[in-house]
């Protein structure tokens, strides 16, 4: 009987150490799932919006009827110029815009999407009466957006600071982005916002 009851606290010791293991591996598991998202996530959304930033500019002209369309970033329509949390650039992004030789404006801030805050990309074609469309950039289903930062400065390195006085919105020729995201869900065993991700890119207008 003795040696039965031995037997038993070992078999019992032996399954909460397996019990103990296979959690800590799905625990583990579930962390560096949420931290590949939000890093993920924060990465290609730097990544784009530097790229639309590169191109600004392109198939623009100051003869455009459509005052936000007269520059790369917006800087003759007081609706759309820069801030330090939202930025508006213009430019012939897709192979429709060449072929037409129609530039569009694109505009990126934090909005809330289905509840969720989320880094949006809005699109509105430079022609009279165009409307706009509205998209998220980050995937609303695992992602919450924590910020979205601008910085501005000339091409002497001397930051830009008067956002709405037009000429000096003409003198910027690097742009920063900082966008800082996290998953939605928070998951066990993981302080809330520790699983934050913030990706900082600086990119200069290729056509300003």
């Amino acid at each position: 009987m003795l040696e039965l009851l031995v037997s038993l606290v070992i078999l019992g010791v032996l399954f909460a150490s397996l019990h103990f293991v296979v959690g800590t591996a799905v625990l583990g598991k579930m962390l560096t799932a949420n931290r590949s998202t939000g890093q993920n996530q924060g990465r290609l959304i730097a990544e784009w919006l530097a790229d639309r930033v590169r191109m600004a500019g392109y198939g623009t002209s100051s003869s455009n009827p459509i005052a936000r369309c007269q520059s790369g970033i917006v800087s003759t329509d007081s609706n759309y110029y820069p801030t330090t949390s939202a930025l508006w650039v213009s430019g012939e992004y897709t192979q429709s815009d060449i072929n037409n030789n129609t530039p569009e404006t694109r505009g990126f801030r934090l909005e809330t999407v289905n509840g969720v805050q989320a880094i949006t990309e809005t699109v509105i074609n430079c022609a009279a009466g165009a409307t706009s469309t509205d998209e998220p950039l980050t995937d609303t289903t695992t992602t919450t957006a924590v910020s979205l930062a601008f910085a501005y400065y000339d091409n002497t390195g001397a930051q830009v600071t008067a956002l709405t006085t037009p000429s000096k919105i003409q003198t910027i020729r690097v742009v920063q982005i900082t966008a800082t995201v996290q998953p939605l869900h928070t998951p066990p065993g993981m302080a809330a916002g520790s699983a934050q991700q913030t990706w900082t890119t600086r990119v200069t207008v290729r056509n300003p």
